[in-house]
């Protein structure tokens, strides 16, 4: 039994020229590595296109195998026709700037592999338009998709009619998916109005609860030169202001008239928007890092802080279809709980929920929020317990696992 995990897009999507990492790390490689680690059941690939490949690469390490496939981003022009079953009737007609990665060689390969042996395919991301080509272009295959972010075509009328013909490839897409796994109820609940079987799992939120485990506050703070009589606040990704960091700012800005604290971000870039304010304003600036070298930052911390709001005049992304991020949760394994309006997708009770964090009403309610978890740490104290019952990789392989019988006893016996 071959499963074949399918990251839709480049893991390279720089201009610079530097050779392809056929095992550079992806969403996909990473939970085929923890089932391969946990479980020798199944054959295991990872495939994914590349836009820096002119031919396909393949290569195996540690027991899995990996395939990248030449691809582009498809422009009005650039191919001419492109019929598919009916459901595009001019391909660089339905590409004006919505598709956004095409690779042919990918799904013919996959077909071919298709015929020859029993393979289930794992597709990370829908909706996504190369996902759904995939779907469309396979018979009597089971296929799981991943909810990664991102509301479907279909989720309104405007959306279908803007979205023309995306949205008719993603009604057809979906029918030859089996099962949709869904990183929250509340996306759960929205998707199945779009799919019969949804599933809740989040294998792209796994964390090594093992690896990831606090370190004593003392100790972590003094790797960091940090003084332990401050309240730390910090921040993990890009410092742009779509991750909520502009709110952070202000919110600790608010905080430092009742409370001596420290603000920390890491994980951008010196180019990216927010790095010369956040400088300014004497907050910690680190710059990415492994994952690994976070530990401490996440153990001496007292709030993690994720206050990313929508726009009132999109609707349709208002954070509802994005989930709960990885870093947040590696954040709750450290023993550090959150301050993040999309603690509303943590897959838990509402009890459980308010164990975690707290879910701020606005940006001015961010500061509030901190304060409440600064004076009652103690309410707070079995976030990684919660946390670990959800997003440990045992808990998500075991749940895949129950997932890929079910339908490889379906399709094959």
């Amino acid at each position: 039994m071959k499963v074949i995990h399918i990251l839709p897009y480049s893991s390279l999507v720089t201009g610079r020229d530097f050779k392809v990492d056929l095992f550079a790390d992806g969403f996909h490689a990473r939970v085929a590595q923890q089932i391969w680690k946990r479980t020798q059941k199944y054959q295991l690939e990872c495939w994914r296109p590349e836009r820096k490949l002119k031919q396909a690469i393949a290569g195996e390490k540690d027991g899995i195998t990996y395939r990248a496939f030449p691809s582009f981003r498809p422009t009005l022009g650039s191919v001419d026709k492109f019929v598919f079953k009916g459901v595009m009737a001019s391909f660089p007609y339905a590409l004006r700037g919505l598709w956004r990665e095409y690779s042919s060689s990918l799904p013919r390969q996959l077909r071919k592999q298709c015929q020859d042996e029993e393979v289930l395919i794992h597709l990370y991301q829908v909706p996504f338009e190369l996902s759904y080509l995939i779907s469309l272009y396979l018979r009597n295959v089971p296929i799981v998709g991943v909810h990664m972010g991102g509301a479907p075509y279909t989720y309104s009328p405007s959306s279908f009619i803007q979205h023309l013909p995306l949205s008719l490839l993603e009604r057809r897409a979906l029918r030859n998916v089996d099962i949709i796994l869904a990183t929250s109820k509340w996306i759960r609940d929205n998707l199945s109005k779009f799919h019969p079987h949804i599933v809740l799992c989040a294998p792209t939120l796994g964390v090594d609860f093992e690896e990831f485990k606090p370190l004593a506050k003392e100790k972590a703070r003094n790797i960091l030169g940090l003084p332990l009589n401050k309240k730390v606040l910090l921040h993990v990704g890009r410092f742009f202001s779509a991750k909520g960091l502009d709110t952070a700012l202000k919110a600790c800005e608010e905080l430092k008239a009742s409370y001596d604290v420290e603000l920390i971000v890491v994980g951008g870039l010196k180019s990216d928007p927010l790095y010369d304010e956040l400088v300014k304003s004497g907050a910690i600036v680190r710059e990415w890092m492994p994952q690994h070298e976070l530990i401490p930052y996440f153990s001496a911390a007292d709030v993690y802080l994720f206050p990313k709001f929508y726009s009132r005049r999109d609707p349709e992304s208002l954070g509802q279809f994005q989930s709960i991020g990885a870093a947040q949760i590696e954040s709750l394994a450290c023993g550090t709980p959150i301050v993040g309006t999309n603690l509303m997708h943590f897959l838990g009770t509402e009890d459980e929920v308010e164990g975690v964090g707290k879910i701020p009403a606005s940006p001015s309610d961010v500061a509030r929020c901190v304060v409440e978890i600064l004076e009652h740490p103690e309410l707070y104290q079995n976030c990684r317990e919660i946390a670990r019952k959800y997003y440990s990789w045992e808990n998500i392989v075991n749940q895949l696992v129950n997932v890929y019988d079910e339908l490889f006893d379906r399709y094959y016996k």
